[in-house]
């Protein structure tokens, strides 16, 4: 395989890999959804609780500002989209930064949730600046509603690294 087609797989298969999992629905979601490509779905709270709980273990999110990209829209299969427009404050960290030169990104995909239980996918990406492929990785993480109907993530599994 090229080198220029390697790099191409390494950009484009997370983003593969996001597109399988957002055809996944959380009970929030409604099926009965005619395509409409202005509708925006916002995060629910259950959502952003997830979504902070994974930020806080996987990218050290809390009271302090960071600097890495945030992406927290996402294509709906239906059309649309789905943003994670959480909070932040409320939820105890700082403002996440969505636009920043900062060479490293990351994303959270929007929960799958089966009882007291949710799935995640975490993604980070570290830009070297040079001709170096970037470093990428992918984690499942899985989280579950306590007794008082708060998450807390339990583990993050690692699915993929470059």
């Amino acid at each position: 395989m090229q080198n220029g087609t390697r790099c191409w797989l390494i950009a484009v298969l997370p983003i593969l890999m996001l597109a399988c999992t957002e055809s996944i629905h959380s009970p929030s979601s409604n099926t009965n959804v005619v395509s409409d490509k202005s509708v925006v779905e916002h995060a629910s709270a259950e959502d952003c609780e997830i979504i902070v709980e994974v930020g806080k273990a996987e990218l050290n999110w809390g009271k302090n500002s960071y600097d890495t990209r945030f992406y927290p829209d996402w294509d709906r299969p239906r059309g649309g989209k789905y943003t994670e427009d959480c909070p932040w404050k409320k939820l105890g960290v700082a403002p996440i930064f969505v636009d920043t030169k900062n060479r490293s990104s990351a994303y959270i995909t929007r929960p799958i949730y089966a009882g007291d239980n949710a799935t995640v996918e975490f993604g980070s990406r570290v830009e070297s600046g040079t001709q170096i492929p970037p470093f990428l990785s992918l984690e499942k993480c899985k989280l579950h509603r306590n007794s008082w109907g708060h998450w807390h993530l339990v583990a993050c599994e690692l699915s993929m690294i470059t």
